[in-house]
């Protein structure tokens, strides 16, 4: 609960009047202990009084209790919206899909995404990729599925930390690339683009316009069942996390074409 400027200025040089303060309580609390001692008293008169002012301590005691659960309550929320944390699911990708299409319906300029093998983005929006390249500019990055090696590369990693079948993510790879690769290029002032990262992932990105759907990868769980975060293009996270996306993609040493895969495409056709 935020105070005026005067109000403010009241509370500085009346600190007793300052419900957010631990004086406030103590102040309510002799008034209680007074109207205690008043009300033991035969005197009608003075019960009365204590009445009145056991009254006043309880009243004192609930100003000082809403005071300082509201004020957490705003500090909480003061921060949620200077970071731009719109909302927090428990899942991701199919387990939130209306999330996605409702956001990806209304999409104008911009959709960027960065993930391990996409299976379900491939699963979820085949039919939409033709759409989304008259609609926007689209940069996928995905793993390179044989880096740093094809005997030990991070997707097989990834593979055993999610307990999945060694080489899923690599062959969600190529079947992701499979399917863009007739898209893949510029049209009409948009472009659709696809790279394969070659870093340590850290967090899954679904930019759509001027917000982002992101979470992090934990350790023996499915990335779809990890939390996502939805935040806006007005708060602190929104430029960090495109940042971290645009270092990525701009980097040669850190995203490359998926020319790489052409071999590996032409064997499966």
């Amino acid at each position: 609960m935020r105070s005026s400027p005067r109000e403010e200025s009241s509370y500085q040089r009346h600190p007793i009047f300052d419900p957010r303060r631990p004086l406030w309580f103590l102040l309510h609390l002799v008034i209680m202990l007074v109207g205690v001692s008043c009300a033991l008293v035969g005197n009608a008169w003075l019960q009365a009084v204590g009445a009145s002012l056991v009254a006043a301590g309880i009243a004192g005691f609930v100003v000082y209790v809403y005071v300082a659960r509201s004020e957490r309550i705003e500090r909480g929320l003061d921060i949620l919206n200077r970071f731009g944390v719109h909302a927090v699911f428990p899942a991701r990708s199919v387990r939130i899909r209306s999330e996605y299409d409702e956001r990806c319906r209304r999409m104008r300029e911009h959709l960027d995404i960065l993930g391990f093998g996409l299976s379900h983005l491939l699963e979820d929006h085949r039919d939409d990729f033709a759409d989304w390249k008259r609609r926007a500019n689209v940069r996928i990055l995905a793993i390179d599925p044989d880096f740093p090696s094809s005997e030990f590369a991070y997707a097989q990693q990834r593979d055993l930390e999610e307990n999945s079948q060694r080489g899923r993510i690599r062959q969600d790879v190529v079947n992701l690339y499979q399917a863009l690769k007739p898209l893949i290029g510029s049209d009409g002032g948009k472009t659709f683009e696809m790279k394969l990262y070659r870093c340590l992932p850290s967090i899954n990105i679904f930019r759509i316009d001027d917000v982002v759907l992101w979470g992090p990868y934990f350790m023996y769980q499915a990335s779809r069942n990890t939390p996502t975060f939805l935040i806006t293009q007005d708060g602190l996270l929104f430029d960090r996390i495109m940042g971290h996306f645009e270092a990525i993609w701009k980097d040669p040493k850190l995203s490359v074409p998926p020319t790489a895969l052409e071999q590996t495409v032409a064997e499966e056709d």
